[in-house]
């Protein structure tokens, strides 16, 4: 095995309750149709397993680890879950500078009195785990209403993102990746200096009447509150139910900017991502009902095209039979069968 390639490790208990950062070509959603019919099924289609063998009794608190291997080597991460904390640490050298750079957005985000539930501890980022089901966003937002979550967004924009320091001049995020603005468009933008792009509802917990955030990995110079605000909608969103996205868009004054932030979105994934990584897993993997699925779309197919033969040869005999040629040549068949019986 080759650990760079692994993607997740964790325990049976967890079962498939903890989404991957990045889905490997609906990998995951295939899992979730077999575990939603019984989560027993989920050990006879997990990939592998990790198992730890001593004749001393072993201490291991350890319920889940990811690595960021889709990544470019310099943004790669592991990802340690145990029962009191998460650990996120550097998995190459290369890599040691994004948790300096996590660490230095820790500081920036505390200066400005935004409530972080990381901390920086010997070169790791250490997050004290909280109760998901109570206080994750992104879990107690499932069932709200496009107005309510309207509310939640405007909320954050006035509660954070306003906390953050104000554009001071220079390169906008947009020039920095060639994307035209139009001056008008441009003007209506409240820009900050330091873009914590991730400061949504997927990396917040709501406590104690207080937004707390965690793995604020990414801070892009002069960027638009306006799209952190895009991107509580449009990104990553696992769980949220949104019946009209375009009514969402209006409601928050950026409906007229959404190509603009999905070309700037595409650019910072682009400089994030490892297309060699992403060409590894471009192979076709199929569950077993997946194949099951597939072979009787094949066979219907067959039949199919085994049908359409028949009728177009069933067309084509009738055009022969009542041609006049044919006509002409049974009548000749039959002239020729009565000569023989005179004979």
């Amino acid at each position: 095995m080759n650990i760079y390639q692994i993607s997740i490790i964790y325990l049976e208990v967890l079962l498939i309750g903890i989404e991957p950062e990045l889905r490997l070509f609906e990998e995951m959603q295939k899992l979730r149709q077999v575990v939603v019919e019984d989560p027993n099924y989920f050990k006879l289609f997990a990939n592998s397993f990790l198992i730890e063998a001593s004749n001393v009794h072993i201490e291991n608190k350890v319920k889940f680890v990811s690595f960021n291997n889709m990544r470019k080597t310099e943004y790669r991460l592991m990802t340690v879950m145990d029962d009191e904390k998460v650990v996120k640490t550097s998995t190459t050298e290369f890599s040691k500078k994004h948790i300096e750079t996590m660490a230095n957005n820790i500081a920036i985000l505390k200066s400005r009195g935004i409530f972080l539930l990381d901390r920086v501890e010997n070169g790791k980022i250490i997050s004290e785990l909280c109760d998901e089901e109570k206080f994750l966003i992104k879990k107690i937002t499932v069932d709200y209403t496009d107005d309510k979550f309207i509310e939640l967004i405007v909320n954050l924009k006035e509660n954070v993102y306003n906390k953050l320091e104000k554009y001071q001049g220079g390169i906008k995020v947009f020039e920095k990746y060639n994307i035209e603005v139009a001056e008008e468009l441009d003007s209506q933008l409240h820009y900050v200096k330091d873009g914590m792009i991730d400061l949504t509802v997927f990396n917040c917990f709501y406590k104690d009447k207080e937004y707390y955030f965690f793995d604020q990995e990414w801070n892009y110079e002069n960027v638009p509150v306006e799209y952190i605000m895009y991107r509580n909608l449009d990104c990553n969103n696992f769980d949220i139910k949104i019946d009209d996205i375009d009514y969402i868009y209006e409601k928050l004054g950026i409906k007229d900017y959404v190509e603009l932030f999905k070309q700037l979105e595409k650019g910072i994934l682009n400089e994030i991502i490892d297309n060699k990584m992403i060409d590894i897993y471009k192979t076709q993997n199929y569950t077993l009902r997946d194949l099951i699925r597939k072979e009787q779309e094949t066979g219907n197919q067959a039949i199919i095209e085994l049908k359409k033969q028949i009728e177009d040869r069933d067309i084509k005999y009738n055009q022969v039979v009542n041609s006049k040629g044919w006509k002409f040549l049974e009548h000749l068949r039959k002239y020729r069968r009565k000569q023989k019986r005179i004979k």
